[in-house]
């Protein structure tokens, strides 16, 4: 890690909004924060780091590295409140019940009440006998003085919070639509057309694409979960409105409350949340505001048990949409991924990368993932067509470990060999080279990567059959592109680009044409 990487996080991590804008490109900045935390005790990256375990590689990832958990025991003691706060908040967010007892000793002992309400939560979040135990019994003391009303209040709320994470009541279910209404699907970046083909190839009409999505219109929305090259659903209400928490609200009750209500299964009130995307000015209060204006007997505000998510995502000159994204309609598509590494790829992405080359595989293929990770490819693969033969190669016995708890759970027949790529010799030819490659920028390193490439690409005639085909998914786009010029027998079929977490990776489709063997009349003159 570079010093100057190191220097920019911990700069943006004390800025306003810094942390918000580095969670954008949370692959650009995990190893970054996990630097200042493990090695310089930041508060600011402890913090960080507890927002990206929202998302469950990170999570998984934070909870083997922080196996012993020292360094989160270490925190939650420290002289400094903001680490003591944010190492709760970690611990919360990694959801493991035998912290219990350190977060409850913890809140005993803490002298900040601005640190408590963290406290509480997380305990409610790691939940375990002992956790209800002590928040059922647990008593908010009472403000010593004006100033700590606003604490009073968090934690009164946090506690209310916390039980019923540990008592929580069941979901409700999903009563279906009465009529067709419009629905939203969100494809990974610029690849909206391998979306639309997917669901014209499932007899689903598209009404209108392009390049980050498609909108269709369905009375059974669980049928569109047919497809796999999207990686959300949401319903729009209102486009263009003020982004006015008054606005919103209005919008809202006549839209989003109806929705809720024909749709939920059972007896009020129905859980919300409300999601903000974009730079929105003093977002908490913009929440916070819209929350006040919608709960009722009906909609009860309920950030971390939900029905439904009202989405409000930002447009041009203080405009935005309001959606409705619906999670009572259960989506198991990608419950096989159990396991996940920082760099691993969205499986709706894998889905769409590989229908991008989809008139150029077959039925029956051999196929080959030389950087397998996590599998996701692979396992991916396997549901777009019967396979003959699946591998995955990986150097890592990590990554490895991932790919056969997430292939076990895909019920997947892939064979896994933990070896260098590069001195992976194939039984037989491959159909089909198919694979994630370490990006520069978060594998490795691009001087690495540059020697790595050229290895790679020579080996691609060794792994692949005259005709076959290789679809190549990186971030080292200008890179790959030069060391794919310097094969003429690498015959460029497709080109494309697409988004991950705020990089532009790129797409290459390959096919491999044998060249004809120099006999020896062609060899040249000065030969010997």
């Amino acid at each position: 890690m570079f010093r100057g990487d190191l220097d920019k996080i911990r700069a943006s991590l004390l800025t306003p909004g810094g942390a918000q804008r580095l969670e954008k490109t949370p692959e650009a900045s995990f190893e970054a924060a996990w630097v200042l935390f493990e090695r310089e005790n930041n508060a600011a990256a402890c913090g960080f780091l507890s927002r990206l375990a929202k998302k469950k590689k990170y999570k998984d990832e934070l909870n083997a590295r922080l196996y012993d958990r020292r360094l989160l025991y270490q925190g939650i003691k420290s002289d400094d409140p903001k680490m003591r706060k944010n190492a709760a908040r970690l611990m919360g967010a990694l959801q493991q019940e035998r912290d219990a007892s350190v977060l409850i000793e913890a809140l005993k002992a803490e002298t900040q009440r601005y640190a408590r309400a963290s406290m509480i939560l997380s305990i409610g979040a790691v939940g375990g006998d002992e956790a209800i135990s002590f928040l059922e019994g647990y008593e908010v003391a009472p403000a010593a003085d004006e100033t700590e009303n606003k604490h009073v209040s968090e934690e009164r709320e946090a506690l209310r919070v916390a039980l019923r994470h540990v008592r929580p009541v069941e979901q409700h279910k999903f009563a279906g639509f009465k009529r067709d209404i419009d629905v939203e699907l969100r494809s990974p970046k610029m690849l909206g057309a391998q979306l639309a083909a997917e669901l014209e190839e499932l007899g689903i009409t598209v009404k209108r694409r392009w390049g980050d999505g498609v909108l269709v219109s369905t009375c059974d929305p669980t049928q569109l979960f047919d497809a796999r090259c999207f990686h959300e659903m949401l319903i729009p209400l209102v486009r263009g409105i003020r982004a006015d928490a008054n606005v919103i609200a209005a919008h809202a009750k006549h839209t989003f409350e109806p929705l809720i209500c024909e749709t939920c299964e059972g007896e009020k009130p129905y859980r919300f949340r409300v999601e903000l995307r974009g730079s929105f000015t003093d977002r908490e209060k913009l929440v916070r505001d819209i929350v006040d204006k919608l709960e009722s007997e009906t909609l009860e505000n309920s950030p971390s048990f939900y029905d439904a998510e009202l989405r409000i995502e930002q447009q041009k000159d203080d405009r935005c949409d309001l959606y409705a994204k619906l999670y009572m309609i259960r989506d198991s598509r990608f419950d096989y991924r159990v396991r996940s590494l920082p760099a691993s790829i969205h499986p709706a992405t894998a889905a769409a990368v590989l229908r991008l080359a989809y008139d150029e595989l077959k039925v029956g293929a051999r196929v080959l993932d030389p950087f397998c990770g996590s599998g996701t490819m692979l396992i991916e693969r396997s549901k777009l067509s019967p396979c003959s033969k699946l591998t995955g190669v990986d150097i890592t016995p990590k990554a490895l470990e991932a790919a056969k708890a997430n292939i076990i759970a895909a019920d997947a027949d892939i064979e896994l060999v933990c070896k260098d790529c590069i001195k992976f010799r194939a039984e037989a030819p491959y159909d089909e080279v198919i694979t994630n490659m370490p990006f520069g920028n978060r594998v490795g390193s691009h001087i690495n990567n540059t020697r790595l490439y050229s290895d790679f690409v020579d080996m691609l005639p060794k792994w692949l059959k005259d005709g076959g085909i290789a679809i190549l998914y990186t971030m080292e786009y200008t890179l790959l592109k030069r060391t794919i010029a310097m094969h003429e027998e690498l015959e460029l079929v497709a080109r494309g680009k697409t988004e991950a977490g705020g990089l532009i990776p790129g797409i290459f489709i390959l096919r491999y044409n044998a060249l004809p063997e120099q006999t020896e009349d062609e060899a040249p003159e000065d030969a010997e």
